[in-house]
C-alpha cells in the first residue's frame, strides 16, 4: 500500500465539497449567507440562532465515507462577529484498497475579526488498508475564537492503516503562528498492535485566540485521566497563540466521549458566547473529570 505522502497531505480538491459563509445579519443574528453542498456531504438549513449566539450547522456524511484516492475540500468563512457552532454528523470511514493512494481530506476555516467558530469533527474511521491525510488551514486574527477538534480511529488491530495529519494556523496578514504535523506509518501501527495496552485512537483539540492562554493552567488542573482507557496531554502552542490537547484512547468510543467532555470544558472556561452543550451522550464512567 502506498504510504500518504507528504505532497499528498498538502494537495486537496480544487473545487471544495462543502463551502459555507456565515455572516450578521441585519437583525444582528448570525446566519448562513452562502452555501455550496455537494456529494459526500448533505446540509439543511442553519438552526436560527438568538441574538448574540453562534447558527448552528449540522453538516451529514450522505456517502458511505472515503475510498482510497479520494479528495475532498472544505472551506468555511466566518464573517465579522459572527459566530458558528458546526457539527458534523457521523463518523467519516475511509476505505481502502491494496496498492490504493491516500484519501485526501482538506478543511479550511478563516474567521474575520471577532468572530467565533467551534468546530466539532466527528472521528475519521480507518477501515482495512485505508491511508488518510488530513490537511488543516486555520486563519484566525488576534480578537477572534477557534476551537476544533480532529479524531482518528483504527478500526480493528493489525488492520494495516496508515494516517498523517498537518494542521496550519496564520494570523489574515499571511504570519505565520504554527504548524502541526503527526504521522503514523504502517510500521508504527503494527509495532504497536504487539504491545499489551494497545491504542487505537487519537484525537487533537485546538484552541486559537488571544483568551486561550488561561485555559493551559486551568485545564491541567482539571483533566484528570484516571482511567486506563484514555491518556491526555495539554500545552500551550508556539508564540502562546493558543492551546493543545493530546488525546489517546483505546478505542473510537472513549476518544469520542473524551472530545466532547473536553469540548464543553473549553467553552465553558473560555466563557464564549452562548452554545449548546456539545454531545457526549456514550458513556460517563470509564474517563473522570475534576
Amino acid at each position: 500500500m502506498n504510504s500518504p505522502s507528504r505532497n499528498a497531505c498538502e494537495s486537496g480538491a480544487e473545487k471544495p465539497v462543502l463551502r459555507l459563509k456565515i455572516s450578521l445579519g441585519a437583525d444582528g443574528r448570525s446566519r448562513i449567507e452562502e452555501r455550496h453542498v455537494s456529494f459526500p456531504w448533505s446540509l439543511g438549513r442553519g438552526y436560527a440562532a438568538d441574538l448574540g449566539q453562534p447558527v448552528m450547522v449540522i453538516p451529514q456524511m450522505a456517502g458511505a465515507g472515503l475510498l482510497a484516492d479520494d479528495q475532498v475540500s472544505q472551506r468555511i468563512l466566518v464573517s465579522k462577529d459572527a459566530a458558528l457552532h458546526l457539527v458534523s454528523a457521523g463518523a467519516m470511514l475511509t476505505y481502502g484498497s491494496p496498492g490504493g493512494g491516500a484519501s485526501i481530506s482538506d478543511w479550511s476555516v478563516e474567521l474575520e475579526e471577532c468572530a467565533q467558530a467551534i468546530v466539532v469533527s466527528e472521528p475519521y474511521v480507518l477501515l482495512d488498508d485505508a491511508s488518510l491525510a488530513l490537511r488543516q488551514t486555520i486563519i484566525v486574527p488576534p480578537d477572534a475564537t477557534f476551537i476544533g477538534c480532529e479524531g482518528i480511529v483504527c478500526a480493528r488491530s493489525g488492520n494495516r492503516s496508515q494516517w498523517q495529519t498537518e494542521t496550519i494556523v496564520r494570523r489574515p496578514d499571511g504570519t505565520h503562528l504554527f504548524t502541526d504535523r503527526q504521522r503514523a506509518g504502517l510500521h508504527v501501527l503494527q509495532l504497536q498492535n504487539d504491545l499489551r495496552d494497545r491504542w487505537s485512537a487519537f484525537g487533537t483539540l485546538l484552541v486559537i485566540g488571544a483568551a486561550s492562554a488561561k485555559c493551559v493552567v486551568a485545564m491541567e488542573s482539571r483533566v484528570s485521566t484516571e482511567s486506563d482507557r484514555v491518556w491526555i496531554g495539554c500545552a500551550q502552542t508556539r508564540s502562546e497563540s493558543g492551546l493543545c490537547i493530546r488525546i489517546a484512547a483505546r478505542d473510537g468510543l472513549n476518544l469520542r466521549t473524551t472530545m466532547m467532555h473536553l469540548m464543553n470544558m473549553l467553552i465553558s472556561e473560555l466563557k464564549l458566547r452562548d452554545v449548546a452543550p456539545c454531545p457526549n451522550s456514550f458513556f460517563q464512567d470509564e474517563t473522570r473529570f475534576s
